[in-house]
């Protein structure tokens, strides 16, 4: 494995930490240590995607609905890597839906082009919100993706962020339970954030 030969880093706690890598975990995956769809790596760190709670399933079923009736279900997938492992060893995020340039059936012998293919990301922040807001953002403006919207459960809010680039995106948007937002890849689609709430 070639977690071995990577130096590790001290923690603000004091801990030695290991930073693990794309390669690293699908090593695991292969080994039985780690369950394929049980975690996500974020930012070098194997974070477990922890049974969900009703209140995030039922949230993430009403944001699946909203962006099939503006984009057609084919063209989105949900929970599952959108390519940045490709290209980033210690990133691959599997954001709770991902609408895709093409239908997901496109993209079976490769994942998709998170700057080319993905026209918009979105979280649902039920216990992740800080997460979402910070280093996906991070993740996923740095990767190029067009668009990402994080719908909060605990605030009853959409957080639209837009223009991505190194550091993640030029400006963030939000957007109350009474307001409703277009995609930028479907302009006239006006969503309203109430619809995307349990």
């Amino acid at each position: 494995m070639s977690s071995v030969a990577e130096p590790a880093a001290l923690g603000p706690d004091g801990f030695v930490r290991k930073r693990w890598t794309v390669d690293d975990c699908r090593q695991m995956i292969d080994s039985g240590l780690l369950a394929p769809g049980s975690f996500e790596l974020i930012e070098g760190e194997v974070i477990s995607k922890m049974g969900q709670g009703r209140l995030h399933i039922a949230v993430v079923t009403r944001i699946m609905t909203a962006l099939a009736i503006v984009f057609g279900a084919e063209v989105i997938q949900s929970q599952a890597p959108i390519g940045i492992g490709d290209t980033d060893e210690y990133n691959d995020p599997e954001p709770d839906a991902a609408v895709l340039r093409e239908r997901v059936t496109a993209y079976v012998d490769r994942e998709p082009d998170p700057a080319a293919d993905v026209l918009l990301v979105v979280e649902a922040a039920v216990s992740s919100l800080p997460g979402d807001l910070g280093a996906k953002a991070r993740i996923y403006g740095s990767h190029g993706v067009q668009e990402y919207w994080v719908v909060s459960g605990e605030r009853r809010e959409l957080i639209v962020f837009r223009g991505p680039g190194p550091l993640g995106y030029a400006s963030m948007t939000v957007f109350g339970e009474s307001e409703s937002a277009a995609p930028m890849s479907s302009p006239e689609s006006l969503v309203r954030v109430a619809d995307l709430l349990a």
